[in-house]
């Protein structure tokens, strides 16, 4: 049975902006495929906060059901964004936190992956056993980290880990959030964590604190800005797709393809 890309999203160390990233991330990829978000953070997960929904259930739930872990009690539980994007959130009060177990973990992955053409499994920065499970079932293993020391340090000692448990190198990439506001290289980066940076997303503080104050996502408010452009880049990566046409290139061809009656 053909079972749905899994993209597991890790912070390299907290404040890197991991599940801002994996939010929009998500939201863009729901546009064309069938799309699943599991909020897998057990301390602070706020996919939920993210994306400006407030769920009736969440994952106690899920694993409180009569029905037990079904495709059916997962669909039921998964709250419905605008985007067409389902979400499993962590609970509103902390006090309801459930923290699974590496095999629970295992199996609400699979159910998913039958469910969805993509899955993102958002960890956070945390180290725990189902972020190992949800790291050695990826099919793209994505490290968020920050151009700044003490995110390199956190990092390195993140991807010693992933090296130890022998992930496989070609399943895993670099992505550096808040770029630009530091003045370190990609080659700095890559000589002080031992893997190459993937991809680069811009900084932009003002875009994001708008964002998170309208209850908005940043294609919404920012749609030709360079960090939305970023994560459309990161999209294609992950999907294994062709790199969108910047902005001023498909405009180009756009006015080519009308004067010529040709299709863009």
């Amino acid at each position: 049975m053909e079972v749905g890309r899994l993209i597991t999203m890790l912070g390299g160390k907290a404040g890197c902006g991991t599940t801002t990233i994996t939010a929009n991330l998500a939201t863009l990829i729901a546009g064309t495929h069938k799309t699943g978000l599991l909020d897998l953070d057990f301390a602070m997960g706020d996919v939920a906060g993210v994306l400006d929904i407030w769920p009736e259930r969440a994952m106690p739930e899920l694993f409180a059901d009569d029905r037990g872990l079904t495709q059916e009690s997962l669909w039921d539980t998964m709250a419905l964004h605008a985007s067409g994007l389902r979400v499993l959130t962590q609970p509103t009060n902390l006090e309801d936190l459930l923290q699974l177990r590496a095999a629970e973990a295992q199996e609400l992955l699979a159910v998913a992956r039958a469910m969805f053409e993509v899955v993102l499994a958002d960890c956070g920065p945390r180290v725990d056993e189902v972020m190992l499970a949800a790291a050695a079932e990826a099919d793209r293993l994505v490290v968020l980290t920050a151009p700044e020391v003490p995110a390199l340090r956190d990092t390195r000692r993140i991807l010693d880990l992933l090296r130890r448990i022998e992930i496989d190198p070609e399943r895993l990439m670099l992505v550096v959030n808040h770029w630009g506001r530091r003045g370190l290289t990609t080659e700095d980066i890559e000589a002080q964590l031992g893997v190459p940076v993937s991809a680069t997303i811009v900084h932009d503080e003002r875009r994001c604190r708008s964002a998170d104050f309208h209850g908005l996502l940043l294609p919404e408010i920012a749609n030709r800005a360079p960090i939305t452009r970023d994560l459309a880049r990161l999209r294609a990566l992950l999907l294994d797709e062709p790199a969108p046409r910047p902005a001023w290139l498909q405009a180009l061809v756009g006015r080519r393809a009308a004067e010529t009656g040709e299709s863009a």
